[in-house]
């Protein structure tokens, strides 16, 4: 499915959730049903398209291990991903330099982010890999400062995505007033991230504007979709 989809699914899951919801009453559990159904309708999203179980809750999900002197900048990467799915990215330093990255969010969301985030990643150390410098540290970093555009254009790209799915599902006459179900999933996610202390992605400082334009230009013609993608994992070396 396109990304845009993928976002309107995430929503409608949303709603399924709700919809089976212990708290909720048996007229909101019928109108949620309802709406969601109507949605998925008019969308051509079927239920082999959602993640609906009971094991689809909130809470921390392990990304993986980042390793290297490109590991925070990966984070932005990751993080764009994130956002544009309601999850956020956090991370452990470890003893060596590297880092244990997490993902908080609900459960179906979060495998959306590690499939889409795994694939971007790759691609942006495989093209950043082709940055050449000087010496060690100049191509250290043009390889920096063109995985932070890469994944900036990836923010940018998936945040029109989202936009577009919250019109799909916004001008549905079925979903009025189902709007205020997303804003208390994602209050709640909020609420409860914002209770830990932990690193924040984002406020990397861009050291070499060519190389973020050429990051940026890649990350503009990067294909969000994970169907028939094979990812090269080139490691990245400051020789």
């Amino acid at each position: 499915m396109d990304t845009t989809t993928s976002l309107l699914v995430s929503k409608i899951e949303k709603l399924w959730r709700k919809a089976s919801d212990g708290a909720a009453t048996p007229a909101e559990r019928e109108a949620f049903e309802a709406k969601a159904l109507s949605l998925m309708e008019e969308n051509r999203i079927t239920m082999a398209m959602l993640e609906i179980d009971d094991e689809d809750i909130l809470g921390d999900y392990e990304y993986g291990f980042i390793k290297g002197r490109y590991s925070r900048v990966e984070i932005n990467v990751i993080d764009a991903v994130a956002r544009a799915y309601d999850c956020r990215v956090w991370w452990h330093s470890l003893y060596g330099g590297g880092k244990k990255v997490m993902l908080f969010g609900f459960k179906s969301d979060v495998e959306r982010v590690k499939l889409m985030a795994g694939m971007l990643v790759n691609l942006a150390k495989t093209e950043a890999a082709l940055e050449k410098g000087v010496d060690a540290g100049h191509t250290f970093s043009l390889r920096h400062s063109f995985i932070a555009g890469f994944a900036q254009a990836i923010r940018t790209r998936l945040r029109e995505a989202a936009h577009l799915a919250n019109r799909a599902f916004d001008d549905h006459e079925a979903v009025k007033g189902a709007e205020l179900v997303l804003v208390s999933r994602r209050e709640q996610m909020n609420e409860k991230y914002a209770q830990k202390k932990l690193h924040s992605a984002g406020g990397i400082r861009i050291g070499n504007g060519s190389s973020y334009g050429r990051g940026r230009v890649a990350g503009e013609k990067a294909s969000l979709s994970t169907q028939g993608q094979v990812a090269n994992r080139r490691e990245l070396v400051a020789s």
